[in-house]
């Protein structure tokens, strides 16, 4: 019965860790870095191919499949968090403001964050909008600084894969752009 037990429990963590290790390689792949993206597939297909081979040979046993199972969810959301934590890449932010664009550059600035000003126009009026590439480290500072100046602010947040060039603090974060 230990023996069942064990099998289970490794079928389980084999699972959270190839699933988990899949999520960090498609950070990775995004990114652009080969290597270490090639290194992560290569752990992580093997991680699942002894998963896959315990599985088929104890299916007899409904536990391992549950095992399975749970490993897969419980590695997704591992992933997840683990990719959360390492927050790598980088962001464009757009923020459209109708009245505090000035007290909101100025404070961005003032955190060392780059910003450009684009004059724009709405549907009511005119507007600002600020552009900003940010290291994801540091977006959610520059959401609380935006939030703080004008709660009421359209904001567009997307993950870029390449920046180079202009204002960006501690340049070396971001990826390397190859020809």
């Amino acid at each position: 019965m230990l023996e069942l037990i064990l099998g289970a429990a490794a079928i389980f963590l084999l699972r959270v860790t190839d699933v988990s290790i899949g999520t960090l390689r498609l950070l990775t792949m995004m990114q652009g870095r080969r290597l270490v993206t090639a290194f992560l597939g290569f752990l992580e297909s093997g991680l699942f191919i002894t998963a896959v081979v315990w599985i088929f040979q104890t299916l007899d046993h409904w536990w391992n499949i549950l095992a399975y199972a749970g490993g897969f969810a419980c590695g997704t959301a591992l992933g997840m968090t683990l990719e959360g934590w390492i927050a790598s890449g980088t962001l464009l932010i757009r923020v459209i403001s109708r009245e505090k664009t000035p007290e909101l550059a100025a404070a961005l600035r003032k955190r060392d964050f780059g910003v450009t000003l684009v004059e724009g126009k709405g549907q009511q009026s005119a507007v600002a909008i600020l552009f900003a590439v940010v290291r994801r480290r540091r977006g959610r500072i520059f959401l609380e600084v935006v939030k703080k100046i004008d709660s009421k602010a359209f904001v567009t947040v997307e993950p870029i894969r390449q920046a180079y060039g202009g204002h960006l603090p501690n340049a070396a974060m971001f990826p390397i752009v190859r020809k």
